[in-house]
């Protein structure tokens, strides 16, 4: 899956509040983590600000990507249509953990609840590996809460022992 500079060709986008520019560069690469990210620009054409902003998720994601292939992969929420909560989830074997990946698109919802059943019930130990959101269990799934429209998050989620 290809990601972008978001910098570029903004004068093609104006008054679009979907436009590529209001995007973070975390945010659009996280789009593609799930998949196989292939950067679709030149690399020396990248601001500071994209550097600065995208480094941290791409090297998070490098040393848990193994561990994302390994589960299965599944798309969850709505169809991204810039509006709604979307995600992937990556299950590990027997529904015992994995990752969660939840994009608040532009709407008017903080918070949203993570289908049921996707992960094996039990208690879970959560780690942020990326964005700028909340993960909480509930007792049958989990809760985001991610407060700015146009935010990710992305999280590991343990069995707890």
């Amino acid at each position: 899956m290809e990601f972008l500079n978001s910098e570029r060709n903004s004068e093609l986008y104006p008054n679009d509040p979907l436009a590529p520019a209001r995007y973070q560069p975390s945010y659009l690469f996280a789009i593609t983590m799930f998949g196989d990210p292939l950067a679709w620009f030149e690399n020396t054409g990248l601001s500071s600000r994209f550097v600065v902003d995208a480094s941290p998720i791409i090297s998070s994601w490098k040393e848990e990507r193994e561990a994302i292939y390994r589960g299965t992969i599944l798309p969850i929420g709505e169809v991204p249509d810039g509006v709604s909560w979307t995600g992937f989830a990556s299950v590990a074997d027997g529904q015992r953990g994995g990752y969660l990946l939840a994009f608040r698109e532009l709407n008017a919802h903080s918070t949203w609840t993570v289908p049921p059943s996707i992960f094996e019930a039990g208690n879970y130990h959560k780690q942020i590996l990326g964005g700028e959101g909340k993960v909480t269990q509930t007792s049958d799934t989990f809760l985001v809460d991610i407060q700015k429209p146009l935010g990710f998050v992305w999280a590991r989620l343990d069995i707890a022992h």
